[in-house]
């Protein structure tokens, strides 16, 4: 077994696969359930895919007739430049240890290449090559495309990573994918990554395919656009995301949003609908057809699926973590403990509940001896 090299993981092939680089998207994930909605039918989806009324809008307010069609930014495509690179630092005729040794030193030497990370950076491989940054999407995008150049057994790899509240608030949950490269030697599995010091190999992982990742790149992309305010790039950004992944449920609430913005409620609702069909556990649609139902006045709905929301946090061994601490933090003692004995019981592997349980623990036996000292 070779010995792990900085931006790298190495674990045997029988052992579960280790880390996964940070893909900036964010997504919830949530209550699964029984809706009180119908599934969408098939010439609802294709007529929202389509998307006549919302071109239809948006040429109105166009100066100039409109590109429709679908991008294609070559994302895993490799140019002169970066085959000159992999002729210049690594050796074809090497066994695959050491081409792998070889490559990421020339990629994250700061002397060769050295790629920086910056979470905002959604570049195709080529463009990481270049600017010589990249979020960890990109970043495996380009890591894969150049190993597999140099005949290198490289493929996506996915994790969850912990939900958090947090960061954003409690009534927020936040849970990041992460996207990064695996090797594949003679030694065991290598895990290549930016961050590869946030590595946790007990976070739950599997492979993604390259569509699948690419997919990712379009959503990041038109998520952007969205947020710059070019709702016609964003929504042939996101078309071109669900043409390669239309399973994932994750895109169809994101290609929602881009209707929502647009005051199409109909075609919104459909998105979150087909959100929750293909991925009855994903929150952000759950908790944003809430909202949409809210802004429709129809109460009924929209108490239904937050009613669901609530139902999840509370089944969440992360939400009971955070409820534990604010129970802690305003001495609530017997509360804390009831919360963090619920999240170790459904996850007994995240370091953070057994610190928290300790300190809820030296709380007790506080209390205990100010008890015994009257």
């Amino acid at each position: 077994m070779s010995q792990a090299l900085p931006g790298s993981s190495n674990t045997h092939p029988s052992h579960h696969a280790g880390w996964i680089a940070s893909l900036c998207l964010l997504l919830l994930s949530a209550c699964s359930t029984s809706t009180l909605t119908p599934n969408p039918n098939s010439s609802q989806l294709t007529e929202l895919l389509n998307g006549k009324t919302l071109q239809e809008r948006l040429e109105q307010r166009a100066e100039q007739p409109l590109d429709w069609s679908l991008p294609d930014d070559q994302v895993m495509t490799l140019n002169q430049d970066m085959h000159d690179f992999l002729d210049a630092y690594v050796p074809r005729r090497a066994n695959p240890t050491v081409k792998l040794e070889a490559l990421l030193n020339a990629v994250m030497h700061s002397g060769l290449l050295g790629v920086d990370y910056n979470p905002q950076a959604t570049y195709s491989a080529s463009d990481a090559f270049f600017y010589r940054e990249a979020n960890c999407l990109s970043f495996s995008m380009m890591f894969i495309a150049m190993a597999r150049e140099v005949g290198l057994s490289a493929s996506f790899n996915q994790v969850s990573i912990p939900p958090s509240w947090e960061m954003l608030g409690q009534q927020t949950l936040v849970n990041y994918k992460h996207i990064n490269a695996k090797v594949k030697t003679r030694d065991g599995h290598h895990i290549v990554d930016l961050n590869i010091k946030e590595y946790k190999s007990h976070y739950r992982q599997r492979r993604a395919s390259d569509d699948q990742a690419q997919a990712q790149y379009y959503n990041n992309r038109a998520m952007e656009f969205l947020a710059n305010g070019n709702t016609h790039s964003a929504y042939r950004y996101m078309r071109k995301a669900l043409e390669l992944a239309p399973k994932q449920g994750d895109l169809w609430g994101n290609f929602a949003t881009i209707y929502r913005r647009e005051k199409l409620f109909t075609q919104a609702e459909i998105a979150y609908q087909q959100a929750l069909t293909l991925d009855p556990n994903n929150h952000v649609a759950a908790s944003n057809l809430s909202r949409l139902y809210q802004q429709q006045g129809n109460e009924e709905l929209a108490n239904y699926y937050q009613q669901q929301v609530i139902k999840f946090r509370m089944r969440n061994p992360y939400h009971r973590f955070f409820l534990a601490e604010q129970a802690l933090k305003r001495s609530d003692v017997s509360q804390a403990r009831r919360h963090i004995n619920f999240a170790l019981k459904h996850n007994k592997k995240e370091p953070r509940f057994h610190a928290l349980a300790d300190k809820i623990q030296q709380a007790e036996f506080a209390e205990l001896l100010a008890k015994e000292s009257y």
